[in-house]
């Protein structure tokens, strides 16, 4: 029995001695494997600021790489067109400027001397065209007057055709006419002559007054007078002016005097003429004018002298003519025993 005890507390003693040792295989395992893991931690960490700092750096080295190589990209983009401009502009001109100054530099005196008698050639160029502009001052109406514009010749004066507003002047002797280049002065607004009548006094639209009287020269009156509108003032008097009174006179509704008395004008008096509203003075006058005073004259308000005497009239004067206008001072007519009496029962008549 004893003996049995003695094995079994053998047994029991190696049992606790290899649970033992199975206990320190254990925690030695387990300290081993908590080294390992502590070095794996202290392995891995380290890269890992290596690695970010590593990752900088590159990132930094990148950058820098690409900002240098924009740099280079940039300089060879401005470097490249320099030369190439430089190259084209160089062959061209270079060449030719280089030699010229080394040749004219002794060559330079010389050509002013010969420049010298150049300079006259075009003087003797200049007058061509001064003869030039005199030639067709006259007839062609554009010689510049004193001013530079362009003009016209009347009676021997040069008038600017833009700014010329009145002309005034007596029979030279030299034209028995007025140049119908007369038609260009479209500014003028009183003439005054002794001449005969051209029909581009229509032109002149802003004519205001025509004073053409006490000449020889013969003719119509042009009916183109009708279209300036502005006229206030006509007279043709003492002349030998044949043929009708154009009924276009007749529209001149702004007209205050008319004078054509001492000519030889035939036919009626235009009825038109009661259309001039602001009509003032009429002479009429020593023609031979035939038929009645129109009635339509009757219509006109503004009358003050009415002259109709030494025509070949018939009729009577319409009696508005002196009921409507209380500023007429007379209306002079060929009464009885004339050879053409016309009757008129107004106070205000008078034999002519």
């Amino acid at each position: 029995m004893e003996s049995m005890d003695i094995d079994t507390y053998k047994d029991e003693d190696e049992d606790e001695e290899e649970a033992h040792d199975i206990r320190d295989m254990k925690i030695v395992h387990h300290e081993d494997l908590s080294n390992q893991d502590a070095l794996v931690l202290r392995v891995c960490g380290i890269p890992f600021r290596t690695v970010a700092f590593v990752c900088l750096l590159l990132v930094i080295v990148l950058v820098l790489l690409s900002l240098v190589t924009l740099q280079i990209q940039k300089n060879d983009a401005v470097d490249s067109p320099v030369p190439a401009v430089a190259i084209t502009s160089a062959p061209g001109p270079v060449p030719d400027a280089t030699p010229a100054p080394a040749n004219t530099a002794p060559a330079t005196p010389e050509t002013p001397e010969s420049s010298v008698p150049a300079t006259p050639a075009p003087v003797p160029a200049t007058p061509v065209p001064a003869p030039v502009t005199p030639a067709p001052a006259t007839p062609s109406a554009s010689s510049p007057a004193a001013s530079g514009g362009p003009s016209v010749e009347i009676l021997g004066t040069q008038y600017e055709i833009a700014t010329t507003t009145v002309i005034r002047g007596g029979n030279t002797g030299e034209s028995t006419s007025i140049p119908t280049y007369i038609g260009l002065l479209t500014a003028l607004t009183e003439l005054k002559l002794k001449m005969s009548i051209p029909t581009q006094l229509g032109l002149l639209t802003s004519m205001r007054r025509i004073f053409i009287q006490s000449n020889q020269f013969t003719g119509t009156i042009p009916s183109e007078l009708g279209l300036l509108t502005d006229l206030s003032d006509l007279h043709l008097e003492n002349d030998i002016l044949t043929g009708s009174i154009p009924s276009e006179i007749g529209s001149l509704s702004n007209l205050k005097a008319l004078s054509l008395q001492n000519n030889t004008l035939t036919n009626n008096i235009p009825s038109e003429f009661g259309w001039m509203a602001h009509m003032k003075i009429m002479n009429l006058f020593d023609n031979q004018l035939s038929g009645s005073v129109p009635p339509e004259m009757g219509l006109i308000k503004s009358f003050e002298s009415l002259d109709l005497h030494h025509n070949k009239l018939s009729g009577a004067v319409p009696s508005d003519l002196c009921d409507n206008n209380p500023r007429l001072a007379h209306i002079r007519v060929d009464c009885d025993p004339a050879p053409f009496p016309v009757e008129c029962t107004c106070e205000k008549c008078q034999c002519g």
